[in-house]
C-alpha cells in the first residue's frame, strides 16, 4: 500500500463519522487518509438503530439510501412504556419519515469502510497516532504506527473521529467532560416466534434504568438493560442470572419474548455515557461524532448524528482551506449549540418518568447537567 507523505487530511477513526468526512472530502478532490484503530472484534457490535434520518444524509455522499437492499431490516416505530405503564406506539409513517431499520452494525461500517475505499480513501489498519505537531509550515506533521512500523505524515488538517477516546483531541490539550456513568449490558436471545418484535423497537423504563429491545436482521433479538457503572457492580448484573431475574420484572419486554427463548450470548457490557469535549476544534483540526459529542442512546439518533457532523466538519475544513478564517469557528458554535439542545431535551425526556423518582439513576436524571 502506498503510503502518502504529504495530504489534505489525516482522520483518526474509521467509524460512520470518519467515513462521512472522509467521503466528503474527497467530494472536493481532497487526499484523505483515515487511520483505522481495527480494535478487538466484540462478540457483537452494538449500536444497530438506523433512524429514517439516515435517508437524508446517505445520497450527500452517493450512497444508497435504501438499507434493506444491503440486508438490513426495516423498522417501522417504536413501542415504549415511559412515564406509566401504558404502551405507546410511534408509527414513523405518521410523521412523513419512511421506515428506519435495524442495522448489522457491524456489517454496517465495514461498507461505509468500503464505500470509502471506492471513493479514493486511502485507509490504513491496523494504524493507530503516535505523536503530533504543528510544523513551521503551518501543517501538521503526525507520527503514525502503521502494521507494527512508524510512518510520519504530513497533513494540511486532522479530524478526530476516534469516538468517546477522542485520541488527538486529547492529544491536543482538549478534556473530555462526562455527564454520567450510563453503560450498556446486552445478550442475545433467540425467539421461538418470529413475529416477536416484528419491525418496531422497543423501550421500557425500570427502578434500575431502562431496557431496549429489538429484532435484528439475522432473526435473534438483542436485549440491552441501560443502567449506571456503579449500579451494575451493586447488583452484579454481568452475572446472567442476576441480569434474567432482573429481566424477569420486565412489563413488555417479557412480553414480547413470548417464552421459551434461548439466550445465546453471556451479558456483554458497552460504554453508553454522555459526554463532550472542552474544546471540539482549533487551527486546521476539528472533532465529529462522539468523539465531539456522546449522545445518550435514548436517542437512537447517534448513527445521523455521527454522520452529518462528519460531513458538516469536512465542509468546515473545505472552506477553512480556501481560505474562509470562520469556518472551523463557526462550526465549533454549532456544535455548542447542538450540545445545549441535546442537554435540555434529555432532561426534559428523563423527567418524565416519575416513577421512580428517589431512585439514584433516576435522580441523577432530574438535575440539570450545562455545557
Amino acid at each position: 500500500m502506498n503510503k502518502p507523505h504529504c495530504v489534505d487530511s489525516v482522520i483518526i477513526g474509521a467509524g460512520p463519522a470518519g467515513c462521512a468526512a472522509a467521503m466528503r472530502l474527497v467530494q472536493a478532490d481532497k487526499q484523505v487518509v483515515m487511520l483505522d484503530a481495527e480494535p478487538k472484534q466484540r462478540e457483537y457490535k452494538i449500536g444497530e438503530s438506523g433512524t429514517p434520518s439516515l435517508r437524508s444524509i446517505l445520497p450527500r455522499l452517493n450512497l444508497e439510501p435504501e438499507l434493506e437492499k444491503l440486508g438490513h431490516l426495516p423498522c417501522h416505530g417504536n413501542r415504549a412504556v415511559w412515564g406509566s405503564p401504558h404502551v405507546e406506539e410511534q408509527d414513523f409513517l405518521f410523521k412523513g419519515m419512511g421506515h428506519g431499520w435495524h442495522l448489522d452494525r457491524a456489517e454496517f461500517d465495514n461498507w461505509l469502510r468500503r464505500e470509502a475505499e471506492q471513493k479514493g480513501v486511502t485507509i490504513l489498519r491496523p494504524a493507530q497516532l503516535e505523536d503530533l505537531g504543528l510544523l513551521p509550515s503551518q501543517t501538521w506533521g503526525l507520527k503514525i504506527e502503521f502494521e507494527q512500523k512508524s510512518y510520519l505524515l504530513e497533513s494540511r488538517c486532522l479530524i478526530d473521529a476516534s469516538g468517546r477516546a477522542a485520541v488527538l483531541a486529547k492529544k491536543l490539550g482538549a478534556q473530555r467532560k462526562r455527564l454520567d456513568e450510563l453503560t450498556a449490558l446486552a445478550i442475545i436471545a433467540t425467539p421461538s416466534d418470529d413475529e416477536t418484535l416484528y419491525s418496531m423497537s422497543l423501550v421500557e423504563s425500570c427502578e434500575q434504568g431502562w431496557w431496549y429491545a429489538a429484532v435484528i436482521p439475522n432473526g435473534q433479538i438483542i436485549i440491552t438493560l441501560m443502567t449506571d457503572a456503579d449500579i451494575v457492580r451493586e447488583l452484579d448484573l454481568t452475572n446472567i442470572d442476576n441480569y434474567l431475574a432482573l429481566l424477569e420484572q420486565t412489563q413488555e419486554v417479557q412480553k414480547q419474548l413470548k417464552k421459551p427463548y434461548q439466550i445465546s450470548t453471556s451479558v456483554m457490557a458497552y460504554p453508553a455515557h454522555s459526554g463532550y469535549l472542552s474544546q471540539v476544534a482549533g487551527m486546521g483540526w476539528l472533532a465529529v461524532g462522539d468523539a465531539a459529542i456522546g449522545l445518550d442512546p435514548l436517542t437512537s439518533s447517534g448513527i445521523h448524528c455521527a454522520m452529518a457532523d462528519g460531513i458538516s466538519g469536512a465542509e468546515a475544513l473545505i472552506a477553512s482551506m480556501e481560505g474562509d478564517k470562520q469556518a472551523i469557528p463557526n462550526y465549533a458554535n454549532n456544535l455548542q449549540n447542538a450540545l445545549k439542545q441535546y442537554l435540555t431535551e434529555r432532561q426534559t425526556y428523563y423527567q418524565r418518568e416519575t416513577r421512580w423518582a428517589d431512585n439514584r439513576f433516576w435522580q441523577r436524571r432530574q438535575c440539570s447537567k450545562h455545557a
